[in-house]
């Protein structure tokens, strides 16, 4: 079971990491109290519990107003969100199951998700906010993101090329594999949706 619980706290951890040469990858791999707190933290929200029971989108959202409203101030909510977030837009009906009652929960999400989260559910989040929001607002929004994009793109094929670079004549584990499949996603989905915002100013 603790194994169990250590590699959903590693893929929380590095799922959630959306800058690529994050340092607190490397320190919390490497410290243990730092682990166990995590653990903990993910226990108590029932994230390790809801993600391997394919959870609504309904089930997702109400756990997620709980654990903001429960642990405001603590060291693992953004990393949370950002992973929720990420789970509910991309792999439930969440965004199918709400409605204008929930625009201001949206845009909340959507602006702790803005800076540092993926360009798909960047994407597909502003499309819903379309439907509560004028289009203006719309605009500038995604012209934020296209610029953060620019950035991150650079920032994703840097980090990927230098990873490879590193592990050459070394041998993978499967932590290295997954660390590789992430960066080759992230570098994947800049170059599939930047064009897009780039399309909608």
């Amino acid at each position: 079971m603790k194994q169990i619980l250590s590699v959903f706290c590693l893929l929380f951890l590095i799922s959630s990491c959306t800058e690529p040469d994050n340092n607190v990858i490397q320190y919390s791999t490497n410290d243990q109290s730092y682990q166990d707190d995590r653990q903990e933290f993910l226990q108590s929200t029932g994230y390790i519990e809801m993600v391997p029971t394919n959870s609504n989108g309904e089930d997702w959202k109400q756990n997620y107003i709980k654990t903001c409203e429960s642990y405001p101030d603590h060291e693992f909510l953004f990393q949370y969100k950002l992973n929720v977030i990420n789970h509910m837009v991309r792999k439930t009906d969440f965004l199918n199951s709400i409605d204008n009652t929930d625009s201001e929960l949206l845009l909340d999400m959507y602006n702790d998700f803005k800076t540092v989260g993926g360009l798909e559910t960047k994407y597909l989040l502003l499309n819903k906010l379309s439907e509560f929001y004028p289009q203006d607002m719309i605009q500038q929004l995604s012209l934020e993101a296209y610029k953060n994009g620019l950035i991150n793109k650079e920032q994703v094929e840097k980090s990927l090329h230098l990873f490879i670079e590193n592990m050459k004549n070394k041998p993978y584990t499967k932590l290295d594999e997954l660390t590789l499949k992430i960066k080759q996603e992230r570098v994947e989905e800049s170059n599939k949706f930047l064009p897009l915002f780039a399309n909608t100013h």
